[in-house]
């Protein structure tokens, strides 16, 4: 399956020498911190509470980690694709480029944009899988979706003085 961004793991390397009949055993042990080189923001992408039927813009930065030192030669490419979200809502959009690309020498981020539009009521809240290819070398960077719509349900009060309801009527129902 793969390394895990953000994870560490460790190995013992082991060297031998055999010299004058007598082996000597060199252990070193490895340590490896998994990054990605790039940094997205905002994470999460958080839209809040947006209007049933109405649409808000968030623009998604990527740009590489000062702390990862990459050669000028390094090459990335980000993938955003709606095939690799957790849950699919159609109500989220990606409206820029579908791919990114930096070099190691590239000083300046770079961005996509997702489009929410709720339609109905309820908790949107998904996971972006994001397809990192570091020199071939492929990986996901998993990037929290959140918004929800709070649109509010019609509230009718009748009253005995309103035209065309009955009188006699001292039962409401909400």
């Amino acid at each position: 399956t793969g390394l895990k961004v953000g994870s560490k793991y460790e190995a013992t390397l082991t060297a031998y020498t055999f010299e004058n009949g007598v082996v000597q055993e060199y252990p070193y042990l490895i340590t490896a911190n998994i990054k990605s080189g790039l940094i997205i923001s905002p994470e999460p992408v958080d839209f809040g509470s947006v209007g049933a039927g109405q649409s808000k813009t968030i623009s998604v930065t990527v740009a590489k980690d000062p702390a990862v030192q990459f050669s000028d030669t390094a090459s990335f490419v980000v993938d955003i694709n709606r095939s690799n979200m957790f849950k699919g809502f159609n109500e989220y959009q990606f409206t820029s480029p579908n791919s990114l690309f930096l070099s190691g020498g590239d000083k300046q981020p770079k961005n996509f944009d997702i489009v929410f539009t709720p339609t109905i009521n309820q908790n949107y809240d998904d996971t972006l899988d994001i397809q990192i290819s570091i020199n071939g070398c492929d990986f996901f960077m998993p990037v929290a979706i959140r918004g929800s719509t709070t649109s509010g349900d019609t509230l009718l009060i009748y009253t005995k003085d309103m035209q065309g309801v009955d009188p006699g009527i001292d039962n409401f129902r909400i």
